[in-house]
C-alpha cells in the first residue's frame, strides 16, 4: 500500500509540473512574439532613416554641384 501512495503522489507531481510547463511555454510563445514584432517594426524604422539619410546625401551633392557651377 506504501508503493500506491507513492506512486499516487509522484503521479500528482508530474501533473502539477506538466501544468507548470504549459504555462512557461505560453508565456515564452508570447515573449517570442513580441520581440519578433519590436524587431521588425525597428528594422522598418532604421530603413526609412537610411533611405532619409540617402535621400540627404543626393540633395546636398546636388546643391554643392550647383554651387560650384
Amino acid at each position: 500500500m506504501e508503493y500506491l501512495a507513492a506512486g499516487a503522489l509522484l503521479l500528482v507531481g508530474l501533473v502539477v509540473l506538466a501544468g507548470f510547463l504549459v504555462g512557461l511555454l505560453r508565456r515564452v510563445g508570447r515573449v517570442r512574439g513580441a520581440v519578433v514584432s519590436t524587431s521588425r517594426g525597428v528594422g522598418d524604422r532604421v530603413g526609412l532613416l537610411r533611405a532619409r539619410l540617402a535621400a540627404l546625401r543626393v540633395a546636398v551633392e546636388a546643391r554643392k554641384a550647383k554651387s560650384d557651377s
